[in-house]
């Protein structure tokens, strides 16, 4: 494969797996925001709506994770945790040497939960995952995966942007 073949093939996995992601947790805010509904309605919440809405994406983004090791000849490793871009950038060199998706060193497999990222404006119905350090160069914490297309010949570190509000919605 060219390079601009190569470069095209990271761009649409890349945006692929970022729009899953989005997906995911609005898919998990609702479901969250029902599991509250449910429970109020007998009296047995456990949680406020803010935590049941955070738990619901972290939940959808668990299963997400598990679903995408290797998908369409890539080998992917979902993560959250807190990074840098220095970091990312040399992570994406070992994985090419190593033939593996890595983790950042902050960082845990998204499987293992990755609802404490979780940001929820209840009045806008949006969440958000992650955080930007308040201080230049500081880190971030984030809902990220590394890529590796079998072969190696392309090998990347991506995050979904905190920035990025995701709408969920409501239930009818």
């Amino acid at each position: 494969m060219g390079q601009a073949g190569a470069l095209e093939d990271k761009y649409y996995f890349e945006m692929g797996l970022k729009s899953a992601i989005q997906r995911s947790a609005s898919v998990g805010a609702r479901e969250g925001e029902a599991a509250f509904i449910a429970c109020s309605a007998t009296g047995s919440c456990k949680q406020g709506l803010g935590q049941m809405v955070a738990h619901g994406v972290g939940a959808r983004i668990s299963q997400l994770a598990a679903h995408t090791e290797e998908k369409e000849g890539w080998k992917t490793r979902v993560w959250c945790g807190k990074t840098t871009e220095g970091e990312l950038e040399g992570l994406a060199v070992l994985q090419e040497n190593a033939q593996q998706a890595l983790l950042c060193e902050g960082c845990a497999r998204a499987e293992e939960g990755c609802g404490h990222l979780v940001n929820v404006d209840l009045a806008g119905r949006t969440v958000s995952l992650g955080k930007r350090g308040a201080i230049w160069g500081e880190g971030f914490e984030v809902v990220g995966f590394g890529a590796l297309k079998e072969g190696g010949e392309i090998s990347f570190e991506a995050y979904f942007p905190p920035e990025i509000w995701i709408a969920y919605g409501g239930i009818e």
